[in-house]
Order: structure tokens, then sequence, then C-alpha cells
């Protein structure tokens, strides 16, 4: 198992690396995932994939290309090397594993403890952790080029890859269909949620779509543990025990759940970037404020400027007045009498 993983037990006491190792321990889970996905779940046959099949494969890598945290290196070097060798790797399941190989990626050989499931929980983190990257990735466009629209990842576009890439690609026929079910019957209104919005700064449009995910396996959840009590033959589910099978609990974030059991989606959604999210988030956030201030410290110099300059002929025109008047008394008495006093109000403006 990999040393990070291996060592987080000893590191625990230190609360400055709790963060930073758990992150390292999900997205260790999350690759191991990515990489059982693709090495065994891509070719059911000897013959290539198809055209239909290839294109939802790519666009399923790029996605995550985009929107995986660069702290995922294992993942990248794959998705690099499959990108790169896209025809190659379509040709069938033993030339897409060479270039798998041949990435040299370090993938942990067995999942941590915190997914004892194993697979289909790395891969639950591998899905969350794209939808929370999809947020921030769009963020990350917003400050680097505001203006720049067309690599902005609607959130119709990655929920209808994730869809198309369980359909062809998942091996559990029945989750398969269920998720397909849930997903094409608009459950938790992702019809009306997931859109092909591309317009910037539209958070609240993006952070839908890790949030409908995570409605998604809170329900899978739920009915896993109504079946599981089903098969015992145990009482039917409480609303106390559907509520301690959603996540996160009301221990763990107590902010996320309202006294009626309802969620409180800002709460729930600063959670998923806390567990999912990755710091360039963070480091987006600051860029973000330090434009804003760039911005408003550009306007205030122009808004100096502006009323420099009306302030500069304000007084320039009650200067030439009162030097015109001026000169039209000298004019008149031939002279100035020495005894007026000068108009200090005035001097100060036009000397």
């Amino acid at each position: 198992m990999n040393a990070i993983v291996k060592d987080t037990a000893k590191k625990r006491n230190r609360e400055e690396d709790v963060s930073f190792i758990s992150h390292q321990v999900l997205y260790a889970d999350a690759s191991k995932s990515f990489d059982f996905a693709i090495r065994t779940g891509i070719y059911y046959s000897n013959s290539g994939l198809s055209e239909a099949a290839s294109k939802v494969f790519k666009s399923w890598i790029q996605l995550l290309r985009d929107t995986l945290p660069p702290g995922m290196y294992g993942s990248h070097a794959q998705i690099s090397n499959i990108l790169e060798k896209f025809d190659y790797a379509v040709k069938g399941e033993k030339q897409l594993e060479k270039i798998i190989n041949d990435s040299n990626a370090t993938v942990n050989e067995e999942w941590s403890s915190a997914c004892k499931v194993g697979y289909t929980c790395g891969l639950w983190e591998l899905f969350h952790v794209m939808s929370v990257g999809v947020v921030e990735w769009n963020l990350a466009l917003n400050v680097d080029n505001p203006h720049d629209l067309s690599h902005v990842i609607s959130t119709l576009k990655a929920a209808e890859t994730l869809r198309d890439y369980i359909e062809h690609f998942f091996g559990c026929y029945e989750c398969k269909m269920n998720f397909m079910s849930m997903y094409d019957n608009c459950q938790f209104s992702g019809c009306d949620r997931l859109t092909e919005s591309t317009a910037m700064n539209a958070f609240r449009a993006w952070r839908e779509l890790p949030l409908w995910l995570w409605e998604v396996h809170n329900d899978v959840n739920v009915r896993l543990m109504k079946e599981r009590k089903t098969r015992e033959k145990l009482a039917d589910a409480t609303e106390e025990e559907e509520q301690d099978a959603r996540w996160p609990s009301k221990v763990d974030c107590p902010a996320c759940w309202k006294g009626d059991g309802s969620w409180d989606e800002r709460s729930i959604f600063k959670y998923l970037q806390k567990v999912y999210g990755s710091t360039k988030y963070e480091v987006t956030q600051k860029k973000e404020i330090k434009n804003h201030q760039r911005e408003w410290f550009v306007r205030s110099d122009s808004i100096k400027k502006i009323r420099g300059g009306i302030s500069f002929l304000f007084f320039g025109s009650i200067c030439i007045l009162w030097l015109n008047l001026r000169n039209r008394a000298k004019r008149k008495i031939g002279f100035r009498k020495k005894k007026d006093p000068p108009n200090l109000a005035l001097f100060m403006f036009c000397n």
C-alpha cells in the first residue's frame, strides 16, 4: 500500500496534517478505482470500441482531465497517455493496457481502510471529486479569462458525460439501470437543475451538479439500507434510520441539516468542497479577490483623475473670470489701489 496511506495513523495527532492526509487518502482511493475501471470495464470483447463507445470514452477521459485535482498525479499521467494515443487505445484491451502501463503511474495496491467496500466506494469518490472539480474549473476560468466562454463546462454536459459513461462501461447492470432511470426520469429535479448555461459567474448553477449527485448518492444509500433490512427480515426503516443512512451526518456537519430534516444547500456544498475539492479552489478565491481589488483600485484611480480634471476646470474657470473682472476694473480706474487686500481664497487657486 502507498506510504501515504500507511503513515496516516501516525500523523493523525498532527492537526495541521489531517486535511492534507485525508485528501491524499481519498484521492488515492479514487485513483485506484479509476485505474481498475479503465483496466477492467472498458472492454468486454476482443474487438475494438465502436464509434459511439469511443466518443463516450473520450468525453469521459477529457472531463476527468479538466476536473480532477492536480494531486491525483497517477490518474493525470494515465489520462494524458490515453488522450495522446487515443486512436491506439480504442483498438483493443491489450493496446489500452499497454498505454496505461507505459504511463508509469503509481497506484495503490489496495483501497484504504476508509473504503471498506473497495471499488464502488472509490468510484463514488471519483464521481464526487469530478463534480466539485467542474465548479473549480469554471471558477478558475472566470478569474483567468472572464471573457472566454468556450471552455466552460456546463452542468448538463458533465452530467450527460457521466450518464453515458455509466451506460456504456459500468459493469453492474442493476446499478447502471437504477442510475439511468433516476437521470432520465429527472429525479431530484435534474432536468431543471442541470443546464446548458455556460454564462460566467454562474456559481449557483455550477454547484447544482455536485449537489444533485450528492442527493443521488444518498438516495442509493437509503435504498440499499432498506433492501438490507428486507433481506434480513427486519422492521421497516424509520425516518431516523433513513437520516442516519445519509451523508454527512448531523455530527459531522451540524450546519448541513435543519431541524425538520431538510438540508441547507449552501452548507452542503461547502462540506462537499471541503471533502472532495482541492486547494486550487482556495487559490482561485484569493486570486478572484485580488482581481476585484485591482479593478477597484483602477476604477478609484480613474475616478480620482476625473474628479481632479473637473476640479481643475471649475477653479480654472473661476480664476479666468476673476482675472477678466480685475482687468476691466484696472482699465476703468487706470491703476489698482495698493491698499486693497488680496483675495486670499482666489489667490490659492490662481497663483
